[in-house]
């Protein structure tokens, strides 16, 4: 960034500080409790790639993008005029407000320190990348694999780090046995579990293991469990550390978005509703 953009930018934040002291007045008056919001000012390139990170841009313009962390952070189209930078403020200070004191939100944590969390992954990411004893090429595959399934995590239940379950795992029954008690058609027999498949699948004692109980976390599952085909080996084998430790922080990362993806239409109303008044 040239001196001309940082100083036009601060120049640009320096008008806004007295409105932002007005909307948080304004909102404690209406009887919110936000998150302290730390407000900055971004270009329009930098706004884009702020929703890029977040993948939701849907179109049109962004006013402004704010995150659930305590205090929140808050960034602001630069070509907002005045009036839209004050009423993108209070709509701000009420999703502050949502972030806090929102049960859903409340299930990732009362301080989520985002900024530093996300931070960290990003460094621990860079690192695997930049080692040359890991395929860089294999990591960004691995992480397209498990954002492919970040959605699969139990929603509602309090966030807390995977790990197995201290109860004994199980050994899946011979599948053979278990096929004649599925309803599976002839047609699927044939072309899926045939006798090849069986015998491969045929339980030498160094088979996979479950968790006594269904786990609906399949992230969880998958970092407590979970194994990849090896294919020297011929068969699955536990993950690398950097596939294990990649696979929590994306779950971690899933759990953080989850109440975002679960609340929008409720939080943008409560902003908006707010902002109104």
């Amino acid at each position: 960034m040239s001196t001309d953009d940082r100083i036009r930018k601060q120049r640009v934040a320096d008008d806004l500080a007295e409105p932002a002291r007005e909307a948080r007045r304004l909102a404690e008056k209406l009887g919110l409790a936000p998150f302290d919001v730390n407000y900055w000012v971004v270009d329009y390139d930098e706004m884009n790639e702020l929703i890029a990170k977040q993948t939701q841009f849907l179109g049109g313009k962004a006013f402004e993008i704010v995150n659930n962390d305590d205090p929140a952070h808050a960034f602001l189209q630069e070509s907002n005029d005045l009036a839209d930078q004050k009423a993108v403020i209070t709509h701000v200070e009420a999703h502050a407000d949502f972030f806090r004191n929102n049960e859903w939100f409340r299930l990732f944590g009362t301080s989520p320190d985002a900024a530093a969390m996300l931070e960290r992954h990003g460094e621990t990411v860079a690192e695997y990348m930049a080692d040359p004893e890991v395929s860089r090429e294999d990591v960004e595959a691995w992480i397209d694999h498990v954002l492919c399934l970040e959605d699969n995590i139990d929603q509602h239940r309090e966030f807390a780090t995977a790990r197995a379950s201290d109860e004994e795992s199980v050994t899946p029954g011979d599948l053979a046995d278990e096929l004649e008690g599925m309803d599976v058609s002839e047609e699927v027999r044939t072309e899926v579990f045939d006798e090849e498949f069986l015998e491969a699948m045929a339980d030498d004692g160094e088979g996979p293991t479950f968790p006594p109980t269904p786990e609906t976390d399949l992230l969880a599952f998958l970092v407590a469990h979970g194994k990849a085909y090896d294919e020297e080996a011929g068969k699955a084998t536990d993950y690398e550390e950097w596939q294990r430790e990649i696979l929590e922080i994306l779950r971690t990362e899933a759990y953080y978005f989850a109440p975002q993806k679960m609340t929008k239409i409720m939080n943008e109303g409560w902003a908006s509703f707010h902002e109104s008044l």
